[in-house]
C-alpha cells in the first residue's frame, strides 16, 4: 500500500494537483508525509493552512505540539487564537 501512496503522490504533484496528495495522506493518518508534500510544493500560507488542518484533526494539545514540533511557530500561534 506504501508504494502505491508514493506512486499516486508523484502522479498529483507531475499533474499540478500536490493537494490532493495532501488530502490522500491526511485520508490516512499519515500526518507528517501530509506536511512534507505541502512544504515541498504550497507556498508558505498554504502550508500553514495545510498545517492547520492537520492540528485540527489532532485536537488542541497534540495539534500544538505537532506544529511546534515542525517549526510552525506561527501557524502554532493563529491554531491556539483560534
Amino acid at each position: 500500500m506504501e508504494g502505491n501512496l508514493k506512486q499516486a503522490e508523484h502522479h498529483y504533484i507531475e499533474g499540478g494537483a500536490w493537494n490532493y496528495a495532501v488530502d490522500m495522506y491526511r485520508a490516512h493518518d499519515m500526518w507528517d508525509e501530509s506536511l512534507r508534500v505541502a512544504k515541498s510544493n504550497g507556498t508558505k500560507k498554504e502550508l500553514g493552512e495545510v498545517a492547520i488542518k492537520i492540528a485540527e484533526i489532532m485536537g488542541t494539545d497534540r495539534g500544538t505540539q505537532f506544529l511546534i514540533k515542525n517549526g510552525l511557530i506561527e501557524a502554532a500561534i493563529d491554531f491556539e487564537a483560534n
